[in-house]
């Protein structure tokens, strides 16, 4: 388990606890799943999109809709935001997300490690409208672009032993 707080300008204080269960399924609610999804070279996408979030660059994934399994968020979020397909997907772990400032209720983040399918050309977000920047990266470099101390540290080393693995 790795802990990490960081400050929020919205939220305030927030609390993250990375897991590494077997499964996901014990944990509620889930609200969003992410992939660290490599190309064939074994680069990972990473993306950003102007005025869509906060931070510069981010995990593809996002918000779980109703009666949506977490693994067809992920394949849907890459797609939408990326216009990426993934062939290949494993999960690596939980991260609950704790809100230590306001009264919100936790929820938990699951993170997946996937190989990509195809990457298509970009087409805007169905959401925003906007069309979003995707940039392949070394996976050593991943600390420059998602400042993420010791649990992006983990989640690259989980990620890329996925990789090797399946690839």
């Amino acid at each position: 388990m790795l802990i990490a707080e960081w400050e929020d300008p919205n939220d305030g204080r927030v609390r993250f606890t990375f897991f590494e269960p077997n499964t996901f399924e014990d944990f509620t609610p889930i609200a969003q799943s992410y992939g660290l999804c490599f190309g064939a070279d074994g680069k990972l996408v990473i993306g950003r999109c102007e005025g869509v979030h906060r931070h510069n660059w981010i995990l593809p994934g996002g918000r779980v809709e109703p009666d949506e399994h977490p693994l067809q968020t992920l394949h849907r979020e890459v797609d939408e935001e990326l216009s990426i397909t993934l062939k290949t997907v494993g999960f690596i772990g939980v991260q609950k997300v704790e809100y230590l400032d306001i009264d919100k209720e936790p929820v938990y983040q699951l993170r997946f490690a996937a190989i990509i399918d195809e990457v298509k050309q970009l087409t805007p977000d169905p959401d925003t409208g906007k069309l979003w920047e995707r940039r392949f990266i070394d996976p050593e470099s991943f600390l420059e672009y998602l400042p993420w101390g010791a649990i992006g540290k983990r989640l690259v080393h989980l990620a890329k032993s996925f990789f090797e693995k399946n690839d």
